[in-house]
């Protein structure tokens, strides 16, 4: 990795921090944040060090990587302690727009990402900065306050409560008897961030062998470098079955004669009267055409010259 780049942990949707409220990473809107991506320095709008690249979600967390601004002096000199293991913390700082009431806990399930930033010190892995809608900063407490006034606090299913699950979905989810409703919940969500990286990995091995497929079959001559591109989409989905059978349908170039070609319009080496040539007129007339046949259609290659020594021994 290049030394001004860092990847860092910027929310652990499984962690509680320390204000006592949880960010429920589903329930993020990043549509700003990514447009203007700002790296700060411990929240503060005056430290501009750098941007974000790579943002994701996978298995519960949400990383990026730090790209760090290398002709700015304060940037570097972060970038400098990140490397060297000083600086190893990352907190965001959003709008929240929701909460609900999990048992003892308060889970926020809509909010906006509005920036993210290195910080020496974290609270955990959940570490976080709200604002409100002016981008003042409030603590939690102001939060709760402004959120019971408005009655927008959602009261969910308690902890406590009794939830009957059975035998088989228990061991699925990886639970024990009488699992509390969070640890279903965490259970969930962590079984669908599997499924989802399972899904990802399947349809980059499903891409990765339609692109071996069709560039053989470019190779073969049976498509064009132009065709493939169109077959590429065309095998988007469950597709990939149909664009096979029609493309293994098709007749390979290499084993058509020069006239099949010259009919099909598909080769400037059957020019004139060169489809009509034997392996003599190629090798007096055209022997760059002939060396460049061999490459192109050898299967009419050895044909005219398996004539030609048929020709001699006669």
């Amino acid at each position: 990795m290049d030394e001004k780049e860092q990847i860092f942990i910027l929310s652990d949707s499984s962690q509680t921090n320390t204000k006592g409220f949880r960010v429920a990473l589903s329930g993020g809107r990043f549509e700003r944040f990514d447009s203007n991506p700002v790296m700060l320095y411990d929240h503060d709008t005056k430290l501009v060090i750098g941007r974000w690249e790579k943002r994701s979600i996978e298995n519960g967390k949400m990383t990026a990587t730090a790209v760090f601004d290398a002709g700015d002096p304060i940037a570097a000199e972060k970038a400098r302690k990140v490397k060297e293991g000083f600086l190893r913390g990352a907190s965001i700082g959003i709008i929240p727009l929701k909460m609900e009431e999990i048992g003892d806990e308060y889970v926020l399930t809509d909010w906006e990402l509005i920036e993210a930033s290195i910080t020496p010190i974290p609270s955990d892995a959940g570490a976080v900065r709200l604002y409100n809608e002016k981008r003042e900063v409030i603590s939690f407490e102001q939060l709760k306050l402004s959120f019971s006034n408005n009655n927008k606090i959602s009261k969910k299913m308690d902890e406590k409560d009794t939830i009957v699950l059975t035998g088989t979905t228990r061991q699925s989810l990886g639970l024990s008897a009488n699992p509390t409703a969070k640890q279903i919940e965490l259970a969930v969500q962590e079984k669908d961030d599997k499924i989802d990286e399972l899904n990802k990995k399947v349809d980059k091995l499903e891409k990765a062998h339609v692109e071996t497929y069709l560039s053989q079959a470019v190779k073969d001559g049976k498509i064009t470098e132009k065709e493939k591109a169109d077959y590429v989409k065309l095998s988007q989905g469950d597709n990939f079955d149909n664009v096979k059978s029609i493309i293994d349908a098709k007749q390979t170039e290499g084993s058509l004669s020069l006239k099949e070609l010259a009919d099909k319009g598909k080769t400037d080496l059957t020019a004139g009267d060169r489809s009509s040539w034997s392996w003599m007129d190629w090798a007096k007339k055209d022997n760059k055409g002939l060396q460049r046949l061999s490459h192109e259609n050898p299967t009419e290659f050895e044909r005219l010259k398996t004539e030609y020594k048929q020709s001699k021994n006669k």
